[in-house]
């Protein structure tokens, strides 16, 4: 390390480290200057052989220089090891950040494309899924948009399909029920209006079954609770059915009310054909749900047929004439009706026999679901 000596006007004392002032020593001896004035006599070499590297505790010494004279060093130089570790570390955040992108664009399609899938259904078809981002993705997003044309399709023709039979079939049933009721004389004349009346049921029923799962459903509305079920309860008992209060609470809701009472009519409608008496209670949970439940002492349902009986036309209990009866479509209507709410639907056997129905409801709105382009022809089948 070599310095360089600078005219200074004002003689000061200079700190420098043990290292500098060796170096300082050899300049000075070498300036001429330094050597005309005879600096060696004021500045013995002893005094800077004093401060020794290895002593940590004299890391610098004060000297008086000549006023002419100023030490100067040049700027210390980078560390080659650390320059090295500072750009590896620039270099990782770089590939950090890229790696972010990537991973954001990558997995960010895929999220959608699984939650697209997850909430695929007979009920909800969702919305088509943008087709962008790496091949791949874009690839299974084209992939899944055309599926779910293809469901949609499907979907369309069945609303047709059932739309047409239920019109075609109206005819028929109203000419045989006409020359049944005119034919006095016919033999077992009141069975086939039964089975007119059966066949006429399960039409109407199955009509309803398609209609739930695929027209608009109603807009969400703010519900008085209280009110609500006291009069779904007022009209069963004004036409002398046997239906009951039990408890009930308040609050207001968010729903779709004409679907709420149809699947809560359905559940009391089923409680009177298989025992003759429904009983109604609402209760509202800790966890903020509500909880709508249909008691009865009919014959109940087995416990492995719980779950089936949500099914279309699977049928699980004897009516309260001992005979089964239905089309076996009553629950699975009741079934879709709650998906619509965005509710949970539970069957469980109640103590000392009978059947419970619960409906599990959230005090926020429903989620909406899409419909398929043939609601208008099934609306008016």
């Amino acid at each position: 390390m070599r310095g360089t000596l600078h005219e200074r006007r004002d003689p000061q004392l200079e700190r420098a480290t043990p290292v500098e002032y060796a170096a300082l020593t050899d300049q000075m001896v070498l300036d001429p200057r330094y050597q005309s004035q005879r600096m060696p006599e004021r500045f013995p070499a002893g005094l800077f052989q004093r401060a020794e590297a290895d002593r940590p505790e004299f890391d610098a010494i004060a000297a008086p220089v000549p006023s002419f004279a100023r030490l100067e060093f040049p700027a210390a130089t980078v560390d080659p090891l650390t320059a090295m570790v500072g750009s590896h570390i620039v270099l990782l955040l770089l590939i950090g950040l890229m790696f972010a992108y990537v991973i954001r664009t990558t997995i960010r399609p895929l999220s959608q494309i699984t939650s697209a899938v997850s909430a695929l259904g007979p009920e909800r078809l969702g919305h088509e899924l943008e087709e962008n981002g790496p091949p791949e993705v874009a690839a299974m997003a084209r992939a899944f948009n055309t599926m779910r044309r293809r469901m949609r399709g499907h979907m369309d023709e069945r609303i047709q399909m059932l739309s047409a039979f239920s019109h075609d079939m109206q005819t028929p049933i109203t000419r045989m029920r006409l020359r049944a009721e005119l034919a006095n004389t016919f033999p077992d004349r009141e069975k086939f209006l039964r089975d007119l009346d059966e066949t006429e049921r399960l039409i109407r029923e199955g009509m309803a079954y398609a209609r739930n799962a695929h027209v608009r459903q109603e807009e969400i509305k703010s519900v008085d609770l209280h009110a609500f079920i006291d009069c779904l309860v007022t009209d069963y008992q004004e036409t002398e059915r046997a239906v009951s209060l039990i408890g009930n609470v308040g609050g207001v809701i968010m729903t779709r009310p004409q679907a709420l009472r149809r699947a809560l009519t359905n559940f009391v409608d089923n409680a009177l054909k298989f025992s003759g008496a429904a009983e109604v209670r609402v209760e509202h949970k800790d966890n903020g749900k509500i909880v709508i439940s249909v008691l009865d002492r009919g014959p109940g349902i087995a416990e492995e047929l719980l779950e089936r009986v949500k099914k279309p036309f699977v049928r699980g209990a004897q009516s309260a004439t001992g005979q089964v009866q239905g089309t076996g479509l009553g629950l699975a209507i009741a079934q879709q009706l709650t998906a619509s709410l965005g509710a949970n639907f539970n069957l469980r056997r109640r103590a000392g026999g009978g059947l419970i129905a619960e409906l599990i409801l959230s005090a926020t709105a429903p989620q909406a679901l899409e419909t398929p382009r043939s609601e208008a022809a099934l609306a008016s089948a």
